[in-house]
């Protein structure tokens, strides 16, 4: 009877092949839920921050909107934005002809006086613009966090280079006003003003990409095709 009861006991399926598979299958099992649980962990709930520009002395920010949950359809999303047409024209860049537009820098008069009694008291002001792309991304949790940080480093290379074309604009302008500043007559004053007077701005705008070309750094506002996955 204890031979017996003995021989049922090893032949009832809890042998070492049963247990063998039981442990594959436990294995399988922990390594499904670990898998779950990155996943989860990889899923944007509102961090890390979506950045945001910080402010520029005399110059508005313009948005326009970005939709998508993933890179490739933000990249979808920026290509069909439209920026020139919107809110340009933009200024070409004879060097490099083509690609989409992500953002663009302006300026217009915010006040110009009409009547010049002196050169030495004649001030425009000027308001600077710059248009930058904008997504608020779902916090349902259909975002996974890497799409947020790719998104922040190319808002961020957008915005320095917007921010650089501000700043050759406030240089040029500024010495245009300084340059008013210290003509004789009112008539002088109209000639400086007149047909010509952006040449140089736009010079100095086209050898400042000219600059990011030759040293192509998102850090500096120059992104390449390929860059933290963007194909735009």
């Amino acid at each position: 009877m204890l031979v017996a009861r003995a021989l049922q006991w090893s032949g009832d399926g809890l042998g070492p092949a049963r247990l063998a598979h039981q442990t594959i299958a436990n294995q399988t099992e922990s390594m499904a839920l670990s898998a779950e649980l990155l996943d989860l962990k990889l899923r944007w709930r509102g961090a890390p921050a979506v950045w945001q520009p910080p402010p520029i002395d005399d110059t508005e920010f313009i948005f326009y909107e970005v939709t998508g949950r993933t890179q490739s359809e933000l990249s979808s999303s920026l290509k069909v934005s439209m920026v020139c047409e919107r809110f340009g024209p933009c200024l070409a860049d004879p060097a490099s002809p083509g690609g989409t537009t992500l953002g663009l820098e302006g300026q217009t008069a915010s006040s110009w006086p009409d009547i010049c009694y002196s050169p030495q008291t004649w001030t425009p002001n000027f308001t600077y613009h710059i248009v930058l792309p904008r997504w608020v991304p779902p916090s349902d949790g259909t975002v996974k966090i890497h799409v947020v940080e790719v998104w922040n480093s190319l808002l961020q290379a957008i915005f320095a280079h917007e921010s650089g074309h501000v700043a050759i604009a406030k240089s040029d302008i500024g010495d245009l006003i300084a340059q008013s500043h210290g003509l004789a007559t009112c008539r002088q004053l109209d000639a400086l003003w007149g047909p010509g007077v952006w040449d140089k701005l736009e010079a100095d705008q086209n050898a400042y990409h000219a600059r990011l070309r030759a040293n192509c750094q998102p850090a500096m506002g120059c992104v390449y095709a390929g860059w933290n996955g963007w194909y735009i």
